[in-house]
């Protein structure tokens, strides 16, 4: 898998965006079973409280 982050100034904002590009179905299937999109959401809205403060 590989992971692609990016954050960039919007408007008064940022963006971020976060992909994923996984080399199978398989282990794309995988990664959810785990709760991979779960888990990055998570992770995002960390960042949001952390930059907000």
């Amino acid at each position: 898998m590989i992971g692609i982050f990016e954050i960039a100034p919007e408007g008064n904002g940022t963006r971020y965006t976060a992909s994923a590009r996984h080399w199978t179905t398989d282990k794309l299937e995988e990664h959810r079973k785990m709760g991979f999109e779960e888990g990055w959401s998570a992770v995002a809205e960390q960042l949001k409280a952390l930059a907000e403060g």
